[in-house]
């Protein structure tokens, strides 16, 4: 099958019709000389970058500036936390340090679950996504790794 993939520079920055979920459906068809129960074309999930208006640099900045006061929970949505940095003073500026890094590496996002706009020109950090079989591939190789081991074990004892 052939898939309209979404516009340029997905999916490191944002795409138009990107869900909360992280997604976006592209039309897709099947390929010339393919026979098809059905319809020839249909549509698919594939992964992009849902923001939700939060800029990058301002939460870093904020957190920079502000961040013993808890000015940027305050803008990312988790008011709680906020509240609670501003009466100790960033968790005694230890707990400012972490959000700096935290934003700074993009592993604080939004409360929405939506992630950061970052600008032009900046790096977009995302988390390596695990799923099902990169479980089993995991799962495969400790196995192997195992067996291995007790194969060396059983060598050594001869």
């Amino acid at each position: 099958f052939d898939c309209v993939e979404p516009p340029s520079p997905w999916p490191e920055k944002t795409v138009e019709g990107c869900l909360p979920n992280n997604t976006i459906f592209v039309n897709c068809s099947a390929l010339d000389g393919v026979e098809c129960i059905g319809n020839r074309t249909f549509q698919r999930q594939i992964p992009c970058r849902y923001t939700n208006g939060y800029s990058y640099s301002t939460a870093l900045g904020l957190s920079v500036m502000l961040g013993n006061f808890g000015v940027d929970r305050f803008y990312l949505g988790y008011p709680i936390v906020g509240l609670i940095k501003l009466c100790t003073c960033g968790f005694f500026v230890i707990g400012n340090l972490i959000d700096i890094t935290l934003i700074a590496t993009q592993a604080l996002g939004p409360a929405d679950g939506s992630q950061l706009e970052v600008e032009e020109g900046l790096p977009v950090m995302s988390a390596w996504p695990v799923t099902c079989q990169t479980r089993v591939q995991i799962t495969t190789l400790m196995n192997e790794e195992v067996e291995r081991l007790q194969q060396q074990q059983q060598q050594q004892q001869q």
